[in-house]
């Protein structure tokens, strides 16, 4: 699989262009490092953080912020990288399952927590999940 990669900051954010109300923080975030703007990432990573989860992210271009015109997100560039990202995926998937299966305690995170989490989406919605984070964050 040949593909370009780069690894760096990514800039969680809704706002991608300059507005009359509000303007774009792009050219600020790119000059201190940021090789990417994307719209979730940062709510993974929390979450994984919060939950001792480990965490990956993979994404894929669809345009460039400093050039007008340039946004095609159904264009066959997208739509390759969409493909190379899923063959990437399930490389680390299928390496981190190996990985995971030499270890002692393959668990993802930590077991005390698995088994409260596991409790509470077999015997709960997901409204009274969200009511219980807190307590499943106590200990």
């Amino acid at each position: 699989m040949k593909c370009n990669v780069h690894q760096g900051v990514a800039l969680t954010s809704g706002l991608f262009y300059d507005g009359k109300a509000i303007p774009s923080s792009m050219k600020v975030n790119a000059d201190c490092g940021a090789v990417m703007v994307e719209m979730e990432i940062a709510a993974l990573f929390t979450l994984g953080t919060m939950r001792g989860i480990r965490c990956a992210a993979i994404a894929t271009a669809d345009g460039n912020v400093f050039e007008t015109g340039n946004y095609d997100p159904h264009g066959t560039i997208v739509a390759e990288g969409k493909i190379n990202m899923m063959k990437a995926g399930l490389r680390v998937a299928a390496s981190l399952s190996k990985e995971m299966a030499q270890e002692e305690d393959p668990s993802i995170f930590e077991k005390n927590l698995q088994d409260k989490y596991l409790d509470t989406f077999n015997t709960k919605n997901l409204c009274d999940y969200f009511k219980e984070i807190s307590e499943l964050n106590a200990d």
